[in-house]
């Protein structure tokens, strides 16, 4: 009975293929002319059933791929062809061919020049490009155990592909199943008798994803396969690659988990369905290579999560010479009887002395207890007890410490960073003149194997590791032992294989001053008794920041991205300090930023660096300025930014002198020059009033793009989707074609819905510049997003 029902499917099977392969022939036959609706429709359950064998699958992606006027299928056929009908047979691997058609059908429609005349190269929608990026991806494992053999050869032309954004995900999902594949590495004949083996992937495919992702920091796909390259390469520096990135690229965390994930779980099931009606088993290699697949999505997040902890080995020995001597009891006890953090608070008033040198040479790795017990001692004593002795002898021995002799360059600075560790525990209870000094410049240490040049800066990033522990003094003593001396280092010229150090302490040296700074601030800004103190911080302040300012426009000259990334640091400090302080204690000078910074900020890509400074700039909006000259600059930064970003009045310039709108104070005849430029009337930007606008702006695009399309997915009701790029007109002729339907605002409401998202974002700054200056969007700020309907 079984036998015969076994040959009844079989022979219903046979049936179902046959039926399948006639209405295939029908729909490639030249003569075809109906409607291919109803032929697709009535294919949809045989193929569920049976599958495609290859020559059924290539007619198909055939019509697919016909881009003519005439074609069978139109772009909605397309979609449900792709849908619905693309099922491979089980036990029959498809053509590599089909790999290499859907690839080769990826990008944007571009004009080319063939026998003197013009002719545009077409292509596939991108929905339609996207859909069939999602079934191969879904389908690799069908190809075979030589698909990814093939995809390493096509290595060069998948990371070309990864330029294009809306792509992304699919071809980085593809090209991080293949390098992760297997076998990760070649085999090549160095020479007749060895063999070696090399990476499928080369430097200059990383050097364009470390490119790519410079220009899209949000990017969580280049971010990942950056994080796969550092998987499988532990060695590879990125910061080689990205010179002009000012944070380490070798630190990348990823926002999201998986990254990378099978893209359609239904069509698995689909797939899964077909094996059990057509009884072929599951164990055969494209199940393997798809449990490869799944193994490598679900091994990659692992690792993703993992929290890797490293363990630092120090087997430097403590020597017992010299000691801190705190009281004479009758009743001593050593430190070493000393065994769990009770004995150690009950014996505290009982340890008579402590070895300083176990503080500064022993780590952590010997237990926190034999740390803490140190520590704890010795703060305790020094700050409760009359301590005049030993912490003389305890500053001594810091001094001696650092002017040693036979000191090299890394005992130097695992030195400085236990005294660090000592000093934070003691919260600023203690005061050592040796950390002054050697903060400002009293004295320096020698290391071993250091010359004239390097000793300086290699002195340098250890006296702003103790920074932090500078308490506070007199203006012009700050000034001329400790500011000036650091910006007269950082900016002299010097060798080429020092401008790393330089650069480190560059960003060190920032860092450690917003924080002393702002430690400072802390201290002075309630006192109403010693105001002459807040008066020599504000002193401080006001000398400060204006070299701060040139310091950084003159290494924006070289290190362009570098100062700005600092420069957001030195303004976020600013802001930190409050209302009142700043209209009566600041000077003009503390506020104004120099036009370089400000204008190049605006027109970088980055869209964190410019929220920040629209921040900084809504911000001095509370500032009242001293001279009307100031006044007036600050006031052209706020009206030119708006005019840039929203008004779509770029480089606006008034008649008026006493207008705010100075166009970033360019010449008017050369704005004049420009606005008829062909480079700011094309397609794209439109004019040049428009080239600074959310649309189009390097730094928003494609945040806004995003937002976009989330507004569309979320609507079922539109017909359409905009084809980009969007203004007031596209929106006006979309809203006003009744043959479809798209969201229902105009440009202002779109705009608005976008700036409200983007302040959900958390680009919070950009948006209170534009929610505070802008009285058509007065009371309209939230932090959440409507559904558009």
């Amino acid at each position: 009975m079984d036998e015969e029902n076994s040959t009844s499917d079989t022979v219903n099977l046979d049936e179902l293929a046959a039926n399948i392969k006639t209405s295939i022939a029908q729909l490639v036959d030249v003569s075809f002319s109906n409607d291919p609706l109803p032929v697709l429709l009535d294919l949809q359950d045989p193929v569920a059933k049976c599958g495609l064998d290859e020559s059924d699958l290539n007619n198909l992606f055939d019509l697919i791929f016909d881009l003519k006027k005439a074609a069978v299928l139109n772009n909605t056929d397309k979609k449900f062809v792709i849908k619905s009908l693309l099922l491979p047979r089980p036990g029959s691997y498809p053509a590599m061919d089909i790999v290499y058609r859907i690839l080769s059908n990826i990008g944007t429609p571009q004009s080319i020049y063939k026998d003197g005349s013009t002719a545009k190269l077409r292509l596939l929608p991108t929905a339609i490009q996207l859909q069939l990026l999602d079934w191969l991806v879904c389908s690799l494992h069908l190809f075979g155990p030589q698909v990814y053999t093939s995809l390493r050869r096509m290595l060069p032309i998948l990371f070309k592909l990864i330029t294009y954004e809306y792509s992304r995900p699919y071809i980085a999902n593809i090209i991080f199943l293949t390098i992760s594949s297997s076998s990760t590495s070649v085999e090549t004949y160095l020479n007749r008798r060895n063999i070696g083996r090399i990476n499928s992937w080369k430097p200059w495919h990383v050097q364009l994803v470390v490119d790519l992702f410079g220009r899209f920091p949000l990017d969580e796909y280049l971010k990942s396969l950056l994080i796969l390259f550092k998987t499988l390469d532990p060695t590879i520096d990125f910061n080689k690659f990205g010179k002009d990135i000012a944070y380490d690229m070798n630190k990348l965390v990823l926002t999201s988990s998986r990254p990378f994930v099978y893209p359609n779980f239904d069509y698995l099931s689909r797939l899964k369905e077909l094996k059990y009606i057509n009884d072929i088993s599951s164990h055969n290699s494209s199940a393997t290579i798809l449990q490869d697949n799944l193994d490598k999505y679900r091994n990659f997040s692992r690792a993703m999560n993992r929290n890797k902890r490293q363990k630092f080995n120090n087997n430097t020995v403590a020597i017992d010479i010299d000691t801190l001597d705190f009281h004479n009891s009758s009743n001593d006890t050593a430190i070493t009887e000393v065994h769990s953090f009770e004995a150690l608070v009950q014996s505290l008033d009982k340890i008579k002395h402590i070895n300083i040198r176990s503080i500064f040479t022993s780590d952590w790795d010997q237990g926190y207890l034999a740390m803490a017990k140190r520590y704890y001692c010795i703060l305790s004593n020094l700050t409760v007890n009359d301590s005049s002795e030993a912490l003389k002898k305890l500053d001594f021995f810091i001094r001696l410490s650092i002017l040693d002799d036979n000191i090299n360059i890394k005992e130097l600075s695992s030195f400085c960073d236990r005294l660090c560790q000592f000093l934070l525990l003691g919260a600023d209870t203690i005061i050592l003149p040796s950390v002054k000094d050697y903060v400002m410049f009293n004295y320096s240490a020698q290391p071993i194997g250091s010359d004239e040049t390097n000793v300086e800066y290699y002195n340098l990033k250890e006296r702003l590791k103790l920074l932090k522990f500078l308490p506070m003094v007199a203006e012009q003593e700050f000034q001329n032992s400790v500011l000036n001396p650091i910006l007269a280092l950082l900016s002299r010229a010097t060798r080429h294989r020092l401008l790393k150090l330089r650069k480190e302490c560059t960003s060190q040296f920032i860092t450690e001053l917003m924080f002393i700074f702002s430690k400072w601030y802390d201290q002075v800004k309630d006192l109403n008794t010693y105001k002459e103190q807040k008066f020599n911080y504000f002193a401080i302040i006001n000398q400060s920041l204006p070299k701060l300012y040139a310091f950084l426009s003159d290494i924006y000259k070289t290190e362009s991205d570098f100062s700005n990334f600092l420069l957001i640091q030195v303004l976020r400090f600013v802001r930190s300090i409050e209302e009142d302080d700043v209209n009566e204690l600041f000077n003009d000078s503390s506020i104004m930023l120099p036009q370089i910074l400000v204008h190049t900020l605006l027109f970088k890509s980055n869209p964190f660096l410019f929220s920040e400074l629209c921040g900084f700039i809504a911000w001095t909006k509370r500032y009242s300025h001293r001279d009307l000259n100031n006044r007036s600059i600050q006031n052209s930064y706020i009206m030119d930014t708006l005019n840039f970003i929203w008004r779509d009045k770029a480089f606006h310039l008034e008649k008026s002198a006493s207008s705010p709108s100075k166009a970033f104070q360019l010449n008017s005849d050369f704005v004049t020059a420009i606005s008829s430029s062909h480079m700011f009337n094309s397609v794209s930007t439109g004019s040049l009033s428009k080239v600074g606008n959310l649309f189009v702006n390097p730094a928003w695009s494609y945040i806004v793009a995003q937002l976009v399309w989330g507004f569309e997915d979320g609507n079922d009701s539109i017909t359409t989707r905009h084809q980009g790029p969007i203004s007031k007109e596209s929106i006006d002729q979309l809203n006003g074609d009744s043959d479809v339907r798209w969201l229902s605002v105009n440009y202002d409401e779109l705009k608005l819905k976008i700036l409200q998202e983007l302040d959900a974002l958390g680009f919070t700054g950009f948006c209170d510049l534009l929610f505070g200056s802008l009285k058509p969007l007065s009371g309209k700020r939230k932090h959440s997003i409507e559904t558009i309907y």
